[in-house]
């Protein structure tokens, strides 16, 4: 091919201006994209992520089933509830009256606490100083380095200030107190206590005999019979 001939008289500019023309059919017209192809092109993005989604729901799930997860065990009661203890019992004992009604009252009052306030034994044996004051003070003092449960520690404060009644005692006791003015729910809960002081165990019917017997007349004539079903709850 014969060699191109370039014309000298062709100008600076003239060359410029033929360049830019020579690029400008090369140069790409902006792509434009229609309404409806925009929604389908969303609509297909769409649902290819819901797909991915699913299938990595599915391989979780399949992983989950053959064990690849482990759960994390939920907290027992037992690592996230803290053990109370006897600080804020107010129940007081100084031995100085020794009746045995208020030595078992007190013991009920700490009993109930203890319940209430899930304080274990151990704590409540260690709080128990706290609870104790004048002549009791003391004598805990001296005794409670042979003292090693809660249980012993209960033994003890009733064989030192709670002497047991005689059985023949506590019936007298027991027939001595008939209903007069005394609310009939607290007269049976009074007597109740009493008759849970016997070194042996009574039968409920005799228990219940002895209550109704001890009640007013007047409440004895609305429970002839439907006094074992009242008495007894």
């Amino acid at each position: 091919m014969p060699p191109r001939k370039v014309r000298t008289d062709q100008k600076p500019g003239d060359v410029d201006a033929q360049s830019s023309s020579d690029e400008e059919p090369r140069r790409s017209s902006p792509v434009l994209m229609s309404g409806d192809q925009l929604t389908s092109f969303l609509t297909a993005f769409a649902n290819s992520q819901a797909e991915a989604n699913r299938q990595l729901v599915e391989s979780l799930m399949a992983s989950h089933a053959a064990g690849g997860f482990t759960a994390t065990p939920s907290p027992t009661p037992s690592s996230t509830s803290k053990a109370g203890n006897m600080s804020k019992c107010t129940a007081r004992f100084d031995g100085q009256n020794r009746d045995p009604e208020i030595v078992e009252s007190f013991i009920d009052s700490v009993e109930m606490y203890k319940e209430c306030a899930l304080v274990n034994d151990d704590l409540a044996l260690r709080g128990l100083p706290m609870l104790l004051h004048g002549e009791a003070a003391v004598w805990w003092r001296g005794i409670r380095t042979e003292v090693s449960s809660w249980s012993e520690a209960v033994k003890r404060l009733r064989s030192m200030y709670g002497t047991p009644c005689p059985a023949h005692k506590l019936y007298r006791k027991i027939f001595a107190n008939e209903q007069s003015e005394e609310l009939a729910d607290s007269f049976i809960v009074r007597i109740r206590g009493m008759i849970a002081k016997f070194p042996y165990v009574l039968p409920e019917e005799a228990k219940i005999d002895i209550i109704y017997g001890l009640l007013h007349k007047r409440i004895r004539k609305r429970l002839p019979g439907t006094r074992l079903t009242v008495l007894s709850r």
